[in-house]
């Protein structure tokens, strides 16, 4: 009797990489697969606590209240239908999660200014190549870049009194060393947590729902077969119960024996609960200094053993709004600025009411 005892692994999880690659087409590409901005909202939305990072750094930059020379901006219009306070906050939003925003102007009649502007979702805008001088002419729209075949990218012309189109991108990106067309999320060294955090918990998840735990053995006992049908029995079983939708890996044997059904058997992973409690606490560390919050409070994480005093919570409050609040108001302060001289023809000063981090009498 023979036996034959072999372990497979699942292929290596390649996480999306940010660069700026030229191709034959007219747009620069957006990371390798030209969505590096789709996968940094996945990782919004599925990471619990990304999400609540970058929503606390948000709810803050967005602030009590928007002023325009002293008048509240929910009474400023930008367009036809939307306020200044609303396209103020969206533009916000995309650069806490991208380091970026984008808008779309209108050129007036005579050239001579804009007569409205609207936002426009970041994740849908690429770049054009840029010229001889290294300026960008054109960028590219559309609404699913994933299928741009059935979605044609529309092209726009960059911010520009002389264009002969009136509508236009008016594209905002942080300056960063070595990057000509894309900005790079703050947060851009906890991707990886992330990623670890969303599989962790769908990992439990497909645990408790498919009863396969850390590791399974598979002893086929109906004979050895040939080398080629032995890969393609592998591969069935990886795509069935590969990944983190299918907890665990694979080990299987085929021998020579009068067993005719295969045995399967869990194979339990030693201190489990200690090792993802740890790999937790680490993954929030690292989220939450990527996105340089000191004091996990103030994003609603309670820290076990330190109970925080009303000195400490508000200490952590200012030093959050003066390090990586402020500077995010005043980037987007300085392009509104901008946007609405050209526009009215006239300097105006817009200022931001922050939030109060304790309610009255606390």
């Amino acid at each position: 009797m023979s036996t034959e005892i072999k372990s497979y692994q699942f292929e290596t999880v390649q996480l999306p990489t940010f660069e700026e690659i030229i191709k034959s087409r007219d747009w620069v590409f957006f990371g390798g697969d030209n969505l590096w901005p789709q996968h940094s909202v996945q990782l919004y939305n599925y990471s619990s606590i990304n999400r609540a990072c970058i929503n606390a750094k948000r709810d803050a930059v967005w602030g009590k209240q928007l002023l325009v020379d002293g008048i509240d901006a929910n009474l400023v219009m930008a367009n036809s239908s939307q306020t200044l306070r609303e396209v103020y906050n969206k533009a916000a939003m995309d650069l806490v999660l991208h380091n970026g925003f984008s808008l779309n102007t209108v050129l007036r009649q005579d050239r001579e200014g804009i007569s409205e502007f609207y936002h426009i979702d970041f994740t849908k805008i690429r770049s054009g190549k840029t010229d001889i001088f290294d300026i960008v002419k054109d960028f590219y729209y559309c609404t699913d870049w994933s299928n741009i075949r059935l979605y044609k990218p529309r092209i726009l012309p960059a911010f520009n009194l002389n264009a002969e189109e009136p509508s236009q991108i008016w594209y905002y990106k942080n300056y960063q060393p070595a990057q000509t067309y894309y900005p790079i999320n703050d947060w851009i060294g906890a991707r990886v947590s992330c990623e670890i955090d969303i599989n962790i918990k769908n990992f439990h998840l497909q645990n408790l729902q498919n009863g396969f735990f850390g590791s399974v053995l598979i002893a086929m006992n109906n004979g050895i077969p040939g080398e080629e049908e032995r890969e393609q029995i592998y591969r069935h079983l990886v795509d069935k119960y590969g990944g983190s939708n299918h907890a665990g890996s694979i080990y299987l044997t085929f021998s020579d024996d009068k067993e005719h059904e295969p045995t399967i058997t869990p194979i339990g992973i030693n201190n489990s609960d200690t090792f993802y409690s740890v790999l937790d606490e680490q993954i929030r560390n690292v989220v939450l200094t990527s996105h340089r919050i000191t004091s996990p409070k103030l994003v609603g994480i309670e820290t076990p053993g330190q109970l925080g005093s009303k000195d400490e919570i508000m200490e952590g409050w200012a030093h959050f709004l003066a390090t990586v609040i402020v500077p995010l108001q005043e980037q987007l302060i300085t392009e509104f600025e901008k946007i609405l001289f050209l526009r009215d023809k006239k300097p105006h000063k817009i200022t931001v009411v922050q939030n109060d981090i304790l309610l009255p009498g606390e």
